[in-house]
């Protein structure tokens, strides 16, 4: 794909929230429960993009990265901050509370799915 442009994930979802107070960053895309069922403006680097390459995308925007519970995802996490940390207007890393590291419970997908009440008025752990 030499010359091809990499675009985040839902580009145009992103586009037309620009003034959503949040944009979530996750590792993966569509998993089986997103966080767009609950009206949260998320994205991720997908096909292959590098989030430096991406992060005129971001410019001044609030960016929270939503941990998986494995170590290569926390390495991923800090290396997107890095990435991202000179464009966006801010940059928190959050783990979310409950999740085992278990497969089927290491990721916001799994999180949302366990329990649709808790995603909303949840305190959120900041890394």
């Amino acid at each position: 794909m030499d010359g091809v442009e990499r675009l985040p994930y839902h580009l145009d979802e992103i586009a037309a929230q620009p003034n959503a107070e949040n944009l979530y960053l996750r590792r993966r895309e569509g998993r089986r429960q997103n966080p767009e069922e609950f009206s949260i403006c998320a994205t991720t680097a997908s096909g292959g993009a590098r989030w430096k390459d991406l992060a005129k995308h971001f410019r001044g925007r609030e960016l929270i990265i939503v941990l998986t519970t494995t170590p290569k995802a926390r390495r991923r996490a800090r290396q997107a901050a890095s990435a991202l940390h000179k464009t966006a207007a801010s940059i928190r890393i959050v783990t979310l509370p409950g999740l085992s590291g278990e497969k089927g419970d290491r990721d916001v997908s799994d999180w949302l799915n366990a329990d649709k009440a808790r995603a909303s008025g949840t305190s959120l752990t900041f890394v």
